[in-house]
């Protein structure tokens, strides 16, 4: 009998330790999930100012957003985000913290996986445009270089997967 109950512990610990090491399929499957992100935009005239904040000499006005072949007209009257991560594209809507210097127009919400490239207009009322490009180029590992131009010109503190953009453009 002791024989019996010495090879029964030792079985046990054998199966115990033989089944610890086995891998589970799912422990080899990575998740990867970029959050969606948004565009910011303000205008300001030469001193600065906010031109979109309530008051501000163009809030209101007729701003867009040129995307994929449509056209998005500003919409002022929208607050759309909430605490809510919800991937949801809102075109482009007036956003007005508390804080007026700090209204903007944000367009998005956009996918940020790591291979997409994004081409817009941003059209002022008075019919100016300005090109913004983000690029997305993979590199090794599942991860990517991000390229952000605006009118032909390189904005270097936006690049390397920061996507919190806010461009500010200056109203003539």
């Amino acid at each position: 009998m002791k024989k019996f109950g010495f090879m029964l512990v030792v079985v046990l610990a054998m199966m115990s330790v033989g089944l610890s090491s086995c891998k589970d399929k799912d422990d080899d499957i990575i998740i990867r999930e970029y959050y969606p992100f948004e565009i910011s935009i303000n205008v300001v005239n030469a001193a600065g100012e906010n031109l979109i904040a309530e008051g501000g000499g163009l809030y209101g006005k007729d701003f867009k957003m040129t995307y994929k072949g449509e056209e998005y007209a500003a919409n002022w009257t929208a607050d759309p985000f909430s605490r809510d991560i919800w991937a949801i594209f809102y075109g482009l809507v007036y956003v007005s913290p508390d804080n007026k210097n700090d209204a903007v127009l944000k367009f998005g919400e956009l996918d940020a996986g790591p291979i997409n490239d994004y081409e817009m207009a941003f059209v002022m009322p008075d019919g100016a445009s300005h090109s913004i490009s983000i690029i997305r180029k993979p590199t090794n590992k599942n991860n990517y270089k991000q390229i952000v131009t605006v009118d032909g010109k390189i904005i270097p503190e936006y690049n390397d997967k920061n996507p919190y953009i806010r461009l500010t453009f200056v109203a003539q």
